[in-house]
């Protein structure tokens, strides 16, 4: 691929952070397969309900989603779904492809009931999603357990979170002080600094894409050097962006053109992208108590699977071997399909939603988890 054919984009997946320094990818111009097996069908084996609850931010914040309850009397384990960043949906659709529905019947067919719900402000949900942070949608969910808690269906001592990329982080700022939950999933949630993880990030999509060493290389400095200065909180506004200019126009040129570092600049410091590029995952991980499974795939290019589950094998050892458990999957992708790449651009085209053995995992564990 030639340097022609590069460009620099910031872009919110609709389920991760895309790396800001990458090919220029529209969604538009991905197939959208239609093919899609793993997608439950009606009638399902298990009850579906619709269900509204108020966000612990603000009450006038309501929150739309979908409760499934296994078709039996009683209470129930439950998990609730943490979608990763950008706008979602209750069933985190991407290309088609709709993977918290998938966990939600997998699980629900166990005997595990299910919350999933639309982020602020898409679908049904109500409020402003623009310009809110992780710790905001920390809010959201924290007013999800506040509606199970007080629902006759549901077993409180037994819930948990499964949090997906930016849903780990969630998932952590939430488990970090409220002891009574039970346990946490990480679907390839942030266990490194978010500044890491985005240099790991762009690194490694841009090997992926055939770019030189020497360009990596100073393409890794000016990463590295842009986001000391979004650390720096003594900065003003102005300072801030005379630094951020200063340090990308020393960035390779074929990959940041002059022309569009004011952009860049107002991408990377919004509220979310500096908010997540800040966040320290260590505080929050050395307070957690509940047990805790760490998943990535090895050919993940968002969130890098050897120094992020690192990260939480270092941050985590107040929990004992069985309160911890860490998989790494071989061969897939940051949306846990099996994958040749691990590219963005291969999502689409593969049939998969999840791979089995991930859905098995996290039932088998979620199981033994809630039944001691």
């Amino acid at each position: 691929m030639s340097h022609n054919q590069m460009k620099f984009t910031f872009a919110i997946h609709r389920r991760i952070a895309i790396t800001i320094f990458c090919l220029l990818m529209t969604l538009r111009s991905f197939s959208q397969e239609s093919n899609r097996p793993q997608e439950p069908q009606e009638p399902f084996p298990y009850i579906v309900k619709e269900v509204t609850f108020a966000s612990k931010a603000s009450d006038t914040i309501t929150l739309a989603g979908s409760l499934t309850l296994p078709d039996s009397t009683g209470q129930f384990p439950v998990a609730i779904l943490i979608s990763g960043s950008g706008p979602q949906d209750r069933n985190e659709e991407i290309f088609k492809h709709k993977p918290f529905m998938v966990i939600a019947d997998h699980l629900t067919k166990a005997g595990i009931a299910v919350l999933r719900f639309d982020d602020r402000g898409v679908g049904a949900s109500t409020g402003t999603f623009a310009n809110a942070t992780s710790f905001d949608f920390a809010l959201d969910v924290e007013g999800a357990i506040a509606y199970l808690r007080n629902n006759k269906s549901i077993d409180s001592d037994n819930m948990g979170l499964i949090g997906h990329s930016e849903g780990g982080l969630i998932a952590q700022i939430i488990t970090a002080k409220d002891t009574t939950i039970k346990y946490l999933v990480s679907m390839a949630g942030p266990g490194i600094k978010g500044s890491d993880l985005m240099v790991l990030q762009n690194v490694a999509m841009v090997e992926k894409m055939g770019i030189s060493d020497s360009l990596i290389q100073q393409l890794k400095k000016t990463l590295e050097v842009s986001y000391r200065h979004i650390d720096d909180t003594n900065l003003t506004d102005d300072q801030l962006k005379d630094s951020l200019t200063t340090a990308l126009k020393q960035g390779p040129k074929s990959l940041i053109m002059d022309m569009q570092i004011p952009m860049i600049i107002q991408q990377i410091t919004a509220p979310w992208y500096k908010t997540f590029l800040r966040y320290d995952p260590a505080p929050y991980l050395n307070k957690i108590q509940c047990d805790v499974l760490a998943l990535n795939g090895d050919k993940d290019l968002q969130v890098v699977c050897e120094d992020n589950l690192d990260g939480y094998k270092k941050e985590l050892t107040q929990l004992s071997d069985d309160q911890l458990k860490v998989i790494k999957y071989e061969g897939m992708n940051h949306l846990f399909q099996e994958c040749e790449t691990g590219m963005v651009m291969e999502y689409s085209s593969i049939k998969q939603t999840i791979a089995p053995q991930v859905l098995d995992d996290m039932r088998d564990w979620i199981l033994e988890k809630v039944k001691e």
